[in-house]
């Protein structure tokens, strides 16, 4: 009973240190979510430019450009993991953890859906895969919210997981593509540059 009073009060006393915790804001976090945002979502609306016939070019063009937005994004997580690691704290390691495994998800999930797609012979499962991806979205910035006491994080989350909505109502149509660029720019981008100007002026 008493390991159990005492278990209790270190897992009260772990809650209440991550409320206190001042978050420092994470320049290489925000260069990550940049880079996300705007490889993925230029990707995407590439991809509405042709499935719009805006771009005259063939089908499969789709999958060399979403196959270069990965690699460009692998080089860009490269460079910015890069040297040594800013001090972090309580609240900020649990929040990259969060996204740490929101990126490993979306990692295996890419995985299964190809190999669903093989199996089936059809891309439909392909479809909902945007709308997982703001889901997974929506799940780490509402645990960046919860850990940093942050309006503007707790808003990004509400953000994604209604847009993830959006995308299935219209995961069959052409503008989903165009969608999607907007949902990524809004989750990703623009809560990047945020986190980006926030710790520039921390360190001014």
């Amino acid at each position: 009973m008493n390991d159990q009073i005492a278990a209790l009060k270190d897992d009260l006393a772990f809650v209440r240190a991550m409320a206190q915790d001042i978050d420092k804001p994470n320049s290489r976090a925000g260069l990550i979510l940049i880079s996300a945002g705007t490889l993925f979502g230029a990707a995407s609306l590439v991809h509405w430019s042709i499935v719009s016939q805006l771009i005259k070019a063939p089908m499969a063009t789709v999958n060399y450009v979403w196959l270069a937005a990965i690699v460009a994004f692998w080089l860009a997580l490269y460079l910015a993991l890069r040297g040594p690691k800013p001090s972090q704290s309580r609240a900020s390691k649990a929040a990259n953890m969060a996204w740490s495994g929101v990126g490993w998800a979306l990692f295996n999930l890419a995985i299964c859906a190809v190999a669903v797609a093989w199996r089936t012979h059809s891309t439909d499962v392909l479809l909902l895969f945007p709308a997982i991806v703001l889901s997974l979205y929506g799940a780490a910035w509402s645990v960046a919210a919860a850990v940093s006491a942050k309006r503007w994080m707790g808003l990004t989350a509400a953000a994604s997981f209604a847009l993830a909505i959006g995308m299935a109502l219209v995961c069959n149509q052409p503008a989903a593509y165009l969608l999607y660029a907007v949902a990524l720019t809004l989750t990703a981008t623009v809560p990047g540059l945020v986190m980006l100007r926030q710790a520039r002026a921390a360190q001014a």
